[in-house]
């Protein structure tokens, strides 16, 4: 394997990488190999202007940090508001954004010089990572390197890892330099949330990618997988599945589906509240009768919610611009709702049953501005909101299992428009109720803050669910 040398020490300004040989006596196990690695290990050598780090230089910083790091925990224990908290929070994700930076700059020399696979072990080792992590780690250094804008908003902490993530994924496809020199994105990527990031980027990849995300379709349909297999250690079978996201999204939302009607039956009074099962069983109990067709728990087979395909029929919303439809104008918007951006040449596998529904948006031609007349909002409207906000506002959670709320509150004499509206899980809709906040959109962040006045009562209950979202694509 091939050591670094002296003269290909790395120049950097970041940060010291945290408590690694600790004095002489460790340096000296390190160079008869005992005990440690070489001190011509890459990330012993990683040095600032040039000059090798040397333990000393560690420890002393390791220190520095470590003091810090202990301010931090005695101000975060003696935090009384929610404005201290917030500060607080901030300067963690600023700190995090920089070691991250630190972590990028380690990885990507340790795969150039000692091969992706030592690599991986040593950032396992020495940083306690998983598989998954020193990989995801090697893979956004790798994009980061030719990416200095990028590079230098990570190491400033004004972006997390999760966006650096993001913007090297869209740079494989649409090439690091138009991605680095955007500067708009950049910006957004600075305020807005990862997971609304996240959403962001693949609309702008599919925006600017030659193709339109096509090749990167037939990428991940070719490396589909799954697999099964029984782990012995907890005496229970796994499966594992990698889908396209097209198909992902059909899946996740039959599982969901599956799982919110097994939610209604638990909360119904006919189950013993030691019997309630969470969430996650009530995903693996509705993925197995997805498959089998058969009931989780009495093994019998389920009455009446059979397709012809033997399980729930799933209804995914294809968002299309009339100039994709048409042909005329083949570069508007073409995404799935939950799942995000697809190429348009999906709108050829259409069903002859689909069903397509038109929206206008800043116009009043459908039936979105109810006023004071009705509190629940309408088919149209979830519609609308669905296609606006892609699902929960505040999380990843897909349009077809979000509720309405009312930005301005009902009983605060708020209306049921459209712009009164906002898509919010239940989690989060509740959160708001429970803690007697409000949503405001900063810029484009939904954020929270304490409420004005007294609570306002809780919603009448609602005896079934929420109409669903009627689709454009129904398979």
């Amino acid at each position: 394997m091939n050591r670094i040398s002296n003269s290909e020490r790395l120049p950097t300004a970041a940060a010291p990488v945290g408590k690694g040989l600790s004095g002489p006596n460790e340096a000296a196990g390190a160079r008869s190999g005992e005990g440690g690695r070489s001190l011509s290990h890459p990330l012993v050598t990683l040095g600032g202007m040039k000059q090798m780090l040397t333990s000393e230089r560690l420890r002393e910083a390791s220190e520095h940090i470590g003091a810090g790091l202990a301010i931090l925990g005695e101000e975060a224990a003696g935090a009384a508001s929610r404005e201290e908290m917030e500060e607080l929070a901030g300067a963690v994700k600023r700190i995090k954004a920089r070691l991250s930076s630190v972590e990028t700059a380690i990885a990507l020399r340790l795969s150039r010089a000692e091969g992706k696979r030592e690599a991986a072990e040593v950032l396992q080792e020495q940083m306690g990572m998983t598989g998954h992590q020193a990989k995801s780690l090697a893979k956004v250094s790798e994009g980061l390197a030719e990416m200095p804008n990028t590079r230098a908003k990570l190491q400033a902490g004004e972006i997390t890892f999760d966006h650096a993530t993001s913007l090297t994924n869209a740079a494989r496809q649409c090439g690091a330099q138009q991605v680095d020199e955007d500067k708009g994105l950049l910006a957004e990527a600075a305020q807005a949330s990862p997971d609304d990031f996240r959403r962001r980027s693949r609309q702008w990849t599919a925006d600017n990618s030659r193709d339109r995300g096509e090749e990167e379709l037939r990428r991940q349909r070719a490396r589909r997988r799954a697999f099964m297999f029984w782990d012995a250690a907890k005496d229970m079978g796994v499966l594992h599945a990698e889908l396209d996201r097209i198909a992902y999204g059909q899946v996740r939302q039959a599982l969901g589906l599956g799982a919110d009607r097994l939610r209604r039956a638990d909360s119904g009074g006919e189950v013993h509240p030691d019997e309630v099962r969470s969430n996650d069983q009530r995903r693996a109990d509705a993925l197995f009768e997805l498959l089998t067709g058969r009931d989780a728990g009495t093994l019998q087979p389920l009455p009446g919610t059979e397709s012809r395909s033997g399980g729930p029929v799933t209804q995914l919303v294809v968002v299309a611009d009339i100039g994709d439809i048409d042909g005329f104008r083949p570069q508007g918007r073409c995404e799935v709702l939950g799942t995000g951006p697809v190429p348009p040449s999906i709108l050829g596998d259409l069903s002859p049953d689909t069903s397509l529904s038109g929206i206008i948006f800043g116009g009043r031609g459908r039936v979105l501005w109810l006023g004071r007349g009705q509190r629940l909002g309408n088919a149209a409207q979830r519609l609308a909101a669905a296609v606006r906000d892609g699902g929960c506002v505040r999380c990843d959670i897909p349009a077809h299992q979000t509720e309405l709320h009312h930005l301005r509150d009902w009983y605060d004499g708020g209306p049921t428009d459209i712009d009164n509206l906002v898509s919010l899980c239940g989690p989060h809709h509740r959160q708001l109720q429970d803690r007697n906040l409000e949503l405001v959109k900063i810029g484009k962040t939904w954020k929270t803050r304490p409420r004005p006045g007294p609570s306002p009562p809780p919603p009448p209950a609602r005896t079934g669910p929420d109409e669903p979202v009627r689709v454009m694509h129904n398979r």
